[in-house]
């Protein structure tokens, strides 16, 4: 399984995962890659991150570490089933 982060000005990093992703490695993700990610490419802005209704991006911990993180990056929420439309999609 890989990770990875597009933007409108770049792409981010493609992390490659093994085995059974939890909620703290998603935390490592998150402040390995994502927030390093926002503060070069969006300097000084608030960027819009968008991830998805996976059981591991709504664990507590990791919400909680969203909003921690509100003052860099805001988070898109994502509705329940709604339909995909995430525009990685199209990248893979």
């Amino acid at each position: 399984m890989v990770w990875g982060a597009i933007s409108w000005r770049g792409l981010g990093q493609l992390v490659i995962l093994h085995g059974r992703i939890k909620s703290n490695h998603y935390l490592s993700i998150l402040g390995d890659h994502v927030h390093p990610f926002v503060q070069t490419v969006f300097p000084g802005e608030r960027p819009l991150f968008q991830d998805d209704n996976a059981p591991i991006h709504t664990a507590k911990c990791v919400q909680e570490w969203l909003e921690e993180h509100d003052d860099a990056v805001d988070h898109l929420a994502w509705p329940p089933q709604s339909p995909d439309l995430n525009i990685i999609e199209h990248l893979w």
